[in-house]
C-alpha cells in the first residue's frame, strides 16, 4: 500500500496509527517511518488522518513528536489543528505534558482558540498557574496587532 503513493493509500495507511491507542513499546521504527514519510508529503488531503496518528508518535519518540506536531501545526488548517488539540489533550496531557503544554503554548497562536486549545490551556493553568497562559494571550495580541498595523 505504500508504493501507491497517493492520498487515499496514505489515509489508510494512517488510520491504522489514529484509531489505535498506542503504548510505548508498541510501534516499531517501520511504524514511524511510514508515518514520517507520509508527514513529509505535506499532503493537505492527509491532514485529518495525520492530526491524529502523529499523536502515536508521541509514545515512540518524543523529540521527534515535537518536530513533526510543530512542522504539521505551522500549515494544517484550523479544523485540523482542532482535531489534532482534541486527542492531545484527551490522550496525552497527562503522560507527556511538558510536551503538550510546548504545543499548545508555541503552536496554537495562529489558531482561533476553540474548546479544544481551551482545554489545554486549563490543564496548563491547574498545573503551572496563570503566568504563561496569560503570556500566551499577550502574544496572540501582539501578532494580531503587527497584523493590524501591517494593513494600515
Amino acid at each position: 500500500m505504500q508504493d501507491a503513493n497517493n492520498p487515499d493509500a496514505d489515509n489508510i495507511i494512517l488510520r491504522v496509527y489514529s484509531h489505535r491507542d498506542f503504548k510505548a513499546g508498541d510501534l516499531k521504527e517501520n511504524d514511524i517511518i511510514s508515518i514520517k514519510r507520509i508527514a513529509a508529503k505535506k499532503d493537505p488531503k492527509s491532514n485529518f488522518d495525520l492530526a491524529r496518528a502523529l499523536l502515536a508518535v508521541v509514545e515512540y519518540d518524543e523529540p521527534l513528536a515535537k518536530e513533526l506536531c510543530s512542522s504539521f501545526l505551522t500549515r494544517c488548517t484550523s479544523r485540523e489543528a482542532d482535531i489534532f488539540f482534541l486527542f492531545l489533550s484527551e490522550e496525552k496531557m497527562k503522560l507527556h505534558y511538558s510536551l503538550c503544554k510546548e504545543l499548545i503554548l508555541n503552536y496554537s497562536i495562529r489558531f482561533p482558540v476553540g474548546y479544544e486549545i481551551e482545554r489545554g490551556l486549563n490543564n496548563i493553568i491547574l498545573s503551572d498557574g496563570i503566568d504563561e497562559v496569560f503570556n500566551y494571550f499577550l502574544k496572540r495580541f501582539d501578532i494580531k496587532k503587527t497584523s493590524f498595523e501591517e494593513k494600515t
